[in-house]
């Protein structure tokens, strides 16, 4: 099925060595062949294969035997059987645990110009809408308008259920259904939530035969199709939660609907060049910030790069973690999971110099972002282009770090936690070789150095010398306040050692040497131990991922206060 607007590449698995394959294809209609004025001929077309090259030239019509055009039970047959590639390596992340659900009808409409009629033939225009509303262009983009904090633009009640409810599916409709009215009006929807969409297709005026629905930004899962008007009894009982198939298009033929799941989990808005007009020399302010911080303390670019990733792991990358505690309550900074951070005053000074330049405007969680990848590319790591454009958040909770994963975590747990946040296996390997940065406290290795379990006093998975040089830097007793361990011997450098540490039982952390236990993931660990281009490849693909992951509302002043 080809719907509007979209195109579909086909495989054709040839199973003879030399054949002659013929194909045909027509339209489908929601309507009555009798009532479209169009061409009904087929589409027609023959495939030659021999050995290495195919030809394909497109024939003229003959006769085929197709189903009717308006074969609803073969139509429904075909899509039922679309679904996902969902594996143990590669699962798919369903949101079932729905925090908004939205019932939207599609109409066709007429859109009133004229006082004394809203006939579609008397001055006035047929216009599409979404619960009766028409969309109203406004020369101020909308988004544009949200990050400026511009009023006037657009509203925020955009409704979750029809204005007015009928029989959306009869021949005969209230003529009041065929009236829209025109706005601006947008649902916003806060990071991490999980929306339920329902698309409801009607037959107000007969030509809305089709309406092709695509998010901006965002994939989602077709849970269900169906036909007639949605009943919130019924239809669940077929949505399809285990497979769905992932989409970022649909269509809602008249009299039809769709269920779609959608993960708030990563934002449109961010752009690369977000900062182009408003403080075009925002990466230049920042990145000097921090290479005059690096020079003159070795642990900033770690610093930085750890903050970075623990920002972005509890609300999204939303500056939380640079809050600092109020009254009683305790911010995620003074969280035991954060006590060892540091380096906040670059974030302090990259701001103060940003607020002198262009007042207002860069975010702390955007400073953060950059700092990050300018701190990596200062030890000799790769460098990225940063998506740009997010928000400050208000919130900074120190028990929400129990969300944080932790050294001592399995591979199912870790896997879970990266999942959790649209982050694959993939993005777990990489995104684990910042550990080739900075440095450890013995508190969280030393469960791996003594009594580990009831058969082994030390991790079995740990070289032995290894464990016997980090058991002399740890003692139980007349330990250093400050003990602990280098992340790897080139602590300092951004490179693969991580990698190759890891495949000699040499991983600091368990979660590190976790990543032997999966054929997968120990793949990935030799790939990237036998690779360092592999790896920095790799690294900059995921973090740019891991940093899109949004959900704050206001550019801070102060980045360690709220406005």
């Amino acid at each position: 099925m080809i719907n509007p607007v979209q195109t579909t590449d086909v495989l054709l698995m040839a199973d003879l060595p030399l054949g002659h394959y013929y194909m045909a294809a027509r339209q489908y209609l929601t309507e009555p062949t009798a009532n479209m004025g169009f061409n009904h001929s087929n589409a027609t077309a023959s495939c030659n294969t021999a050995r290495t090259t195919t030809s394909c030239p497109v024939q003229s019509s003959r006769t085929f035997s197709f189903l009717c055009m308006d074969m609803k039970a073969g139509k429904n047959f075909y899509e039922s059987q679309i679904r996902s590639l969902a594996n143990e390596d590669y699962p798919i992340n369903v949101p079932l645990d729905i925090t908004t659900r939205m019932y939207i009808t599609v109409s066709m409409n007429v859109l009133c110009r004229n006082n004394t009629s809203c006939s579609p033939d008397v001055g006035n225009m047929l216009a599409t809408s979404m619960n009766n509303i028409s969309w109203n262009n406004l020369q101020v983009d909308v988004l544009e308008a949200y990050y400026r904090n511009l009023s006037g633009f657009y509203t925020t009640d955009f409704s979750d259920w029809p204005k007015t409810t009928y029989d959306f599916t009869a021949e005969n409709y209230d003529e009041n259904a065929v009236i829209t009215d025109q706005g601006t009006k947008v649902k916003v929807l806060n990071y991490n939530e999980s929306v339920e969409i329902v698309f409801q297709g009607t037959s107000v005026m007969g030509g809305s035969v089709n309406h092709p629905m695509h998010l901006h930004g965002h994939s989602f899962y077709v849970a269900g199709i169906g036909y007639g008007n949605f009943n919130n009894e019924t239809d669940p009982i077929s949505y399809n939660p285990i497979d769905p198939p992932k989409s970022e298009h649909v269509w809602i033929p008249k009299k039809q609907l769709a269920r779609h799941q959608i993960l708030c989990e990563q934002s449109c808005s961010l752009s690369l060049n977000y900062y182009q007009k408003t403080c075009p020399d925002a990466e230049i302010i920042i990145a000097g910030t921090v290479k005059n911080a690096a020079g003159k303390e070795k642990t900033v670019p770690a610093a930085l790069l750890r903050m970075h990733f623990h920002d972005c792991f509890i609300r999204g990358c939303d500056g939380s973690v640079l809050l600092n505690s109020k009254g009683d309550n305790k911010a995620e900074k003074d969280a035991p999971p954060n006590g060892s951070l540091h380096a906040f005053y670059v974030i302090d000074d990259a701001k103060k110099a940003l607020e002198q330049h262009c007042p207002g405007v860069v975010s702390c969680a955007d400073i953060l972002a950059l700092a990050a990848r300018d701190a990596v590319v200062l030890v000799g790591g790769p460098t990225w282009e940063v998506p740009k454009g997010r928000k400050d958040g208000r919130t900074s909770k120190a028990s929400e770090t129990a969300q944080l994963p932790t050294p001592s975590f399995n591979l199912s747990q870790l896997r879970q936690s990266f999942s959790q946040r649209g982050l694959s296996m993939d993005d777990l390997v990489a995104l684990l070789g910042g550990h080739t940065l900075g440095f450890s406290h013995c508190s969280s290795f030393e469960n791996r150095l003594r009594n580990f379990n009831s058969t082994h006093d030390i991790d079995p998975s740990m070289h032995p010398f290894f464990a016997a040089s980090l058991r002399s830097m740890c003692p139980v007793k007349g330990r250093p306040k400050n003990a602990g361990a280098p992340m790897d011997p080139s602590s300092t450098t951004f490179d693969n050692t991580y990698y190759k540490l890891i495949l000699q039982g040499k991983g600091l952390f368990s979660s590190d040497q976790a990543l032997l236990a999966n054929p997968k993931t120990k793949g990935l660990v030799t790939k990237f131990a036998s690779s360092h281009e592999a790896f920095v490849d790799a690294f900059a693909k995921s973090i740019i991922k891991m940093s899109s992951i949004t959900g704050g509302q206001e550019v801070r002043k102060d980045c360690r206060v709220v406005n």
